[in-house]
């Protein structure tokens, strides 16, 4: 805990900062929320700092799909990655910060991945923004990725809930010895959820008050398995995904993967692997000046999910009209398990790779790509 700071004036007078408690526990929430960059993201990720959005204060979370609210996060927020940051503000004059808020941070990622559907988080950021006087997508250009469309960050973010990828931050002016222990403990072995403390200590002299964030949770251990499952920066091939594939994924879909590519492979399709943290190979079909955008897959924890691009193939031959694309999505929708609503024609659906397992889904899959290609193919004889 920083006891005191001090500052040196221009004349070179030693001013003394001394460390005291938050009014209240609000004015600390208000102070975040105002000023997300009192969350230190370097701190919580040197390679790539985190930059933050917010998404709503006292966003509401049930515990149970369609029901209503049981809990509020103090805070929502989204960082560059699309990964949705649970915030819990407690004082350390408030006992809770001991043992129960622990379960509380536990409690919301349980049911927030599980329960929050996409379109709620992007309706409640809407809101904020409304509130603020901020158009949406600027805000969140401004802020984040000023490279990335609208639709596709918030195309990550549903991967990310669907995957359980979520950051948990408790944030105090001190935090506990005891508390920063399960903290530790709970951020070795979860390499998909980051569980830390941002301590914000509060320093005064006279009218002259200064804020000083620290981050607290991450120890050497903790840090190498985040910094080695996130791999953030690096560049995929076919042979560096399918190899990122067999040490990630069961052996079954594994071998699905691998069947697929060799297939693509056969069928004239070319592959490129994405950038950034996760494993990604994309899979297109060029033909004379046009790429037809087929699909990717992007590994994720325990299973493979498989993007479909008809985002991609709206003024492409064949596919500018929406009945193409319509039967398109028919057509995987013929797939064992896979439920993709009409309301996505024109976005980038997905589903897992493990539905591929049985035989009849993995030809009914392919037959469906081997038509788009005619399809896509008839349209420029």
């Amino acid at each position: 805990m920083t006891d005191a700071i001090f500052l040196i004036d221009d004349t070179g007078t030693l001013r003394r900062l001394e460390s005291q408690p938050y009014d209240s526990e609000d004015r600390l929430q208000a102070l975040i929320a105002e000023h997300p960059d009192l969350l230190p993201g370097a701190q919580i990720n040197p390679e790539d700092p985190c930059r933050w959005i917010l998404v709503a204060r006292e966003m509401a979370i049930a515990d149970e799909p369609g029901s209503g609210g049981r809990w509020s996060a103090d805070h929502l927020f989204l960082d560059q990655r699309g990964i949705p940051t649970i915030v819990e503000v407690k004082r350390a004059s408030d006992t809770r910060i001991r043992r129960e808020v622990i379960g509380q941070l536990l409690d919301y990622a349980a049911h927030g991945t599980s329960n929050w559907m996409i379109e709620t988080i992007r309706v409640a950021y809407e809101r904020e923004c409304e509130t603020r006087g901020l158009s949406p997508a600027e805000a969140l250009s401004t802020a984040l990725i000023p490279e990335m469309e609208y639709e596709e960050f918030w195309e990550l973010v549903g991967r990310n809930l669907r995957e359980g990828r979520v950051r948990l931050l408790l944030v105090a002016d001190r935090v506990p010895g005891e508390t920063r222990r399960v903290i530790e403990f709970l951020n070795n072995p979860m390499p998909q959820t980051e569980v830390l403390a941002v301590e914000i200590t509060h320093l005064r002299s006279g009218e002259l008050r200064a804020l000083a964030p620290r981050v607290i949770g991450q120890t050497a251990i903790a840090q190498d398995t985040k910094r080695a499952g996130s791999r953030a920066g690096r560049s995929w091939d076919r042979v560096s995904y399918l190899a990122d594939v067999a040490d990630t994924v069961a052996h079954e879909i594994a071998t699905v993967a691998e069947r697929l590519v060799e297939w693509a492979v056969d069928q004239g399709i070319t592959t490129r692997g994405g950038g950034g943290s996760q494993g990604s190979l994309l899979f297109d079909f060029p033909l004379g000046e046009f790429v037809l955008p087929l699909f990717a897959l992007y590994t994720y924890s325990a299973d493979i999910s498989v993007e479909m691009r008809p985002q991609f193939m709206l003024t492409l031959p064949g596919f500018v009209s929406d009945e193409s694309r319509r039967e398109l999505l028919q057509r995987l929708n013929a797939i064992g398990g896979v439920e993709i609503p009409l309301d996505r024609l024109n976005k980038r659906p997905s589903f897992r790779l493990s539905l591929l397992e049985r035989e009849a889904s993995f030809e009914t899959f392919t037959h469906t790509i081997e038509w788009a290609i005619e399809t896509f193919r008839s349209a420029l004889v």
